[in-house]
């Protein structure tokens, strides 16, 4: 007698997962994101290697500096890994602001205004990243300078 309970108890869970399947599929929501998962929450600790500096170009670079005359930008191309993420270090060395744009193909602009002194990592992934850096000072004020460590 129990053999058959325990049956029809299991048909009714399994006909409930059912049809909760059918309620989250026909309201469009999605299941979360499975490589979001804590084995790659991990990858955080460890610290990701810089760009070498044959992966950066720009008309601005002088050395491992940009150089970006007042109200002016200036364009960054760098190339992206083969594997992996890669960072860009860059630090504000003059007395200015310099207003950072980082683009990566399939993803939303990044827009930030780097006050001087301050550092920022970009996050560079295999299909490259392109970083607008604008001077907006007035015009005839010293250039906007940017080490790239």
């Amino acid at each position: 007698m129990n053999g058959p309970r325990v049956a029809i108890v299991v048909l009714a869970v399994l006909a409930l997962l059912f049809v909760v399947g059918l309620m989250f599929g026909a309201r469009g929501q999605e299941l979360p994101d499975p490589s979001n998962s804590w084995v790659e929450s991990l990858g955080g600790l460890i610290p990701k290697p810089d760009v070498e500096a044959g992966d950066v170009r720009a008309d601005c670079l002088q050395g491992n500096t940009f150089v970006i005359p007042a109200t002016q930008t200036c364009v960054a191309t760098i190339d992206g890994p083969k594997r992996g993420v890669k960072e860009v270090h860059l630090r504000v060395t003059s007395s200015s602001p310099v207003q950072t744009v980082a683009k990566r193909p399939d993803m939303l602009d990044e827009t930030r205004t780097l006050q001087p002194g301050e550092s920022r990592a970009f996050d560079v992934y295999h299909d490259g990243l392109t970083l607008q850096l604008t001077c907006a000072v007035a015009l005839g004020s010293p250039p906007c300078v940017v080490a790239l460590e």
